[in-house]
Order: C-alpha cells, then sequence, then structure tokens
C-alpha cells in the first residue's frame, strides 16, 4: 500500500478517526526518512498529535524530541522548526508558558543561523514568530502577540499559505479580544471563519 498524500493523516483526523490515523502513519514511519520534507512534517505532526490525543502529553513530547534529535543530526532545519513549533504548541495547551523555553530559544537559534531573503528563511521566521505569538497571548501580552502575528500574516501572504493566514488571524482576533477591543476581533472571527 502507498502512501496516499500528505494530508492523509490530516483528513482521518478531521473525521475523529484517530485509530485509523494511528495505524495509517505507523505502519509508514520507516518510510519518512526518504520522503519529500513536507510528508515528513505533516506526518511528524500527525503522530504527535495523535499521541497527545490517546496519550498523556509527555509521550507526544517524548517522541517530538526523538525526532528533534534525528532532524537535528541531519540538518534538516525546516523540519526542526515545525517540531520545535509544535512542541510549544502541545506544551501551551497543558497551560504553562514556562515549559517553552527550550523550544523558543530553539526557534531564535534557527531563525539567527538563516539569513537572507529565501522561503526557508522566511518560513522558520514565521513559524518562530508564530510560537512566539502563542507565548505572548499565554503570558497576557496581546500586544506584543500583534507584532508577532505580522510577521507570520506578511509571509502567508507572500507565500500564499492559507492555513498560516487562518491561524494567524484566530490568533490576532483572541489578541485584539484580550486588548478589549472586541469589535474589530468578531468582524475579523467572522472573516477568518
Amino acid at each position: 500500500r502507498r502512501w496516499p498524500g500528505r494530508y492523509f493523516p490530516l483528513f482521518f483526523d478531521e473525521m475523529d478517526r484517530i485509530d485509523d490515523v494511528r495505524e495509517a502513519v505507523s505502519s509508514r514511519l520507516d518510510l519518512l526518512r526518504f520522503a519529500a520534507p513536507s510528508v515528513t512534517i505533516c506526518a511528524m505532526i500527525s503522530v504527535a498529535r495523535v499521541n497527545y490525543l490517546q496519550e498523556p502529553t509527555t509521550s507526544a513530547l517524548t517522541y517530538l524530541a526523538k525526532m528533534a534529535m534525528e532532524f537535528r543530526a541531519r540538518g534538516f532545519d525546516r523540519a526542526l522548526a515545525h517540531n520545535l513549533t509544535e512542541q510549544i504548541r502541545l506544551l501551551l495547551g497543558n497551560g504553562d508558558w514556562r515549559q517553552c523555553e527550550s523550544q523558543r530559544a530553539g526557534l531564535d537559534a534557527l531563525t539567527h543561523r538563516h539569513s537572507g531573503d529565501t522561503p526557508l528563511t522566511h518560513e522558520i521566521s514565521a513559524l518562530a514568530a508564530l510560537s512566539r505569538a502563542r507565548i505572548c497571548l499565554a503570558r497576557q501580552e496581546p500586544d506584543r502577540a500583534l507584532v508577532a502575528l505580522d510577521i507570520v500574516e506578511q509571509f502567508a501572504s507572500r507565500y500564499c499559505r492559507g492555513k498560516w493566514r487562518v491561524q494567524s488571524g484566530l490568533l490576532r482576533a483572541v489578541a485584539l479580544n484580550d486588548l478589549g477591543r472586541q469589535t474589530e476581533s468578531s468582524v475579523l472571527l467572522r472573516e477568518v471563519v
């Protein structure tokens, strides 16, 4: 059986067929060493989210930490940036932004390592900014979150990334609401939806 496409695991996830996601991805993990980076990233995130849904959070974080070590060893900075971003998202889901410091520092180091006007540089910077915005919202710093979201939105517009635009819009709506700007937040939320 072939891997039917990069969105296959997310399709089952959206249909709340978590066991099917686990089976579809776990039986093909050995093939990911040879897959395109976008497939590897999608599968890694799917496995982590399935683990997060079905097991203690530490299971998903342990898996992501293992994958991060492999990405570092192989020099896959784009996949590593997505990995660290997902770790931050899961850690914030547990409600303690203080646990995210090493992942945030790792994203900052990747951002500093990549310079120039390349899609890779922009994607890593946008991932770092997305994580920074999430952390700022958790720390009740919505004004700083808005600044970080500007970077995400620039990336989304420049590279036509609709998913990123939606994520940024949702987080921006939360930040505007936290700043007491409910009308702007509601208008943006309707646009995003």
